[in-house]
């Protein structure tokens, strides 16, 4: 009886899963954050994994499900523009751009090789040939007229050969910061201007180097294929994006230190006596200004969304503008107080 209702369980969630988001390795930021924001959302949408951004090109034009993606903006647009001669990407619209992401050249620690002309000619593991951070640099390569000799290791095993002297850097792209590095590599800095890139600062107290580390980044996007798309599909996805707006939100909140958590709420609970004093005796309408600062927050989330969307040739999904209107109504309607002692 117990192996029936298992079986039952599994197969109600494999049903379940009408839409797929493509996304990374199971080990990696893309992964990760596609999990949490499918969790967050309901798990109406599921994740698949994949080995980084060409897959997911392919997975978004042919796999049926899968209608969401995870893509490098470097790689998405260049494919758009260079390699999508039947139009197979016309219907890929963009949701959010939802990070940066950092190009690290990452070096032995007292590395005799500083810059990127001096590894000319040099070993540097730069991921599989499946991975974003491979089209990457071969991108660069070309920009900056350097023979470097590639070879397609992961990136663990090309930290691992790293670490051994059998390659002499390691590329990758990645949110800063990644995992495994800090306080163990160099870094060699990236100084001149790529055109598709965005010039990037990466703080030396995040892998504890000596100075800060000069790059470049690109942009994670969150895009939707609007030609899979039903009804119930758009519905789920408008439930996510508002998921998403949601989690931004919550992230620019001030993070309580847990050591701290009593004074924090002492403090918390002397602040709502003092929004209580200003909104009798003086007033002020502090609920009004609260609802105004939220708004104010969503609106420039929902920015972003607009912004990018000449930056990278694609178009913006009627389905994010529709989830920022309906999420701004529902602030205004929410209920704010004066005062908040907790």
């Amino acid at each position: 009886m117990r192996v029936f209702t298992v079986l039952v369980f599994l197969i109600s969630i494999s049903f379940g899963c009408n839409s797929y988001i493509t996304s990374g390795p199971k080990n990696r930021n893309y992964y990760s954050f596609a999990q949490k924001l499918s969790a967050k959302s309901g798990n109406s949408i599921c994740v698949r994994s994949s080995s980084g951004t060409p897959r997911n090109i392919y997975n978004i034009i042919d796999e049926p499900k899968v209608s969401l993606g995870l893509f490098q903006a470097d790689i998405l647009k260049s494919a758009k523009i260079q390699y999508d001669y039947k139009g197979k990407l016309k219907d890929v619209e963009l949701l959010f751009p939802i990070t940066k992401e950092q190009v690290h050249f990452i070096i032995r620690k007292g590395s005799r090789f500083r810059t990127l002309k001096s590894l000319k000619k040099k070993e540097i593991a730069v991921g599989s040939k499946l991975s974003g951070s491979y089209l990457t640099f071969l991108f660069l390569s070309k920009q900056f007229d350097i023979d470097w000799e590639d070879e397609n290791y992961p990136f663990e095993t090309g930290l691992s050969k790293l670490d051994n002297g059998e390659v002499d850097a390691v590329f990758v792209v990645g949110k800063a910061p990644i995992a495994g590095l800090k306080g163990r590599y160099d870094f060699i800095n990236i100084t001149q201007p790529v055109i598709g890139y965005d010039k990037a600062i990466i703080n030396k107290n995040i892998y504890q180097t000596a100075n800060d580390i000069q790059t470049l980044s690109t942009d994670t996007l969150l895009v939707v294929n609007n030609k899979k798309l039903g009804e119930s599909d758009k519905s789920d996805i408008k439930k996510l994006v508002k998921t998403y707006i949601q989690m931004k939100l919550d992230a620019s909140k001030v993070k309580i230190n847990a050591k701290n958590i009593v004074d924090e709420k002492v403090q918390k609970f002397a602040e709502g006596i003092t929004d209580f004093f200003k909104s009798t005796v003086q007033g002020e309408d502090l609920a009004g200004k609260k609802r105004k600062n939220k708004l104010q927050k969503v609106q420039s989330i929902c920015q972003l969304n607009i912004d990018s969307v000449k930056k990278y040739g694609l178009k913006r999904s009627q389905i994010a503008i529709e989830a920022c209107r309906e999420f701004e109504e529902e602030v205004k309607k929410e209920k704010f107080t004066n005062y908040e002692f907790y």
